[in-house]
């Protein structure tokens, strides 16, 4: 296996938008490689995971496993390192062992969206946006500070922000 791996033979299942060639090595799929070239350009843009997956499931994109996409099908996706030319099997790892399929600076640009929607995963289902949740930290124990929603006895809706760590304390 390892004198396969050596040699960027393909071992195990294909990610979308390789194809296994005649000689047994990865080569670029003309059909799906696009669609994991706009993937990475729609996260990269600034577009929400959630509506990513909408689109690919309303359009009839299935997966390398031909399954509906979800979250962790995205994920998996945007975290794999096969697009930018790495090839890693069982420990042993070769730089340009597979055809590019995604550039350095788009690499890049995705994993710190993904860093920084990390920090604040909630931050798409507030109802107001928070521009200063993930962003801001306590100045007394240094957690995140997160946006909160209130409404007080007479009804009216307060929003303000607050520690997430130390919620009363600070």
């Amino acid at each position: 296996m390892m004198d396969l791996a050596s040699k960027g033979k393909v071992l195990g299942m294909l990610p979308l938008g390789y194809r296994k060639g005649a000689d047994g090595c990865y080569e670029i799929d003309p059909n799906t490689a696009p669609l994991v070239q706009s993937i990475f350009q729609k996260y990269a843009h600034g577009e929400r995971a959630v509506d990513i997956l909408q689109w690919l499931n309303s359009t009839g994109q299935r997966t390398a496993s031909n399954s509906e996409w979800n979250r962790n099908s995205l994920r998996s996706i945007l975290k794999n390192q096969k697009y930018i030319g790495v090839y890693s099997f069982n420990g042993y790892e070769k730089r340009d062992g597979i055809p590019r399929i995604i550039d350095n600076d788009l690499w890049e640009q995705v994993q710190k969206q993904m860093q920084s929607n990390k920090k604040a995963p909630q931050r798409g289902r507030a109802q107001e946006e928070y521009v200063l949740s993930g962003k801001c930290t306590c100045g007394h124990c240094g957690s995140p500070i997160i946006g909160i929603c209130g409404t007080s006895k007479t009804g009216a809706v307060h929003r303000y922000y607050q520690c997430n760590k130390n919620q009363r304390s600070c």
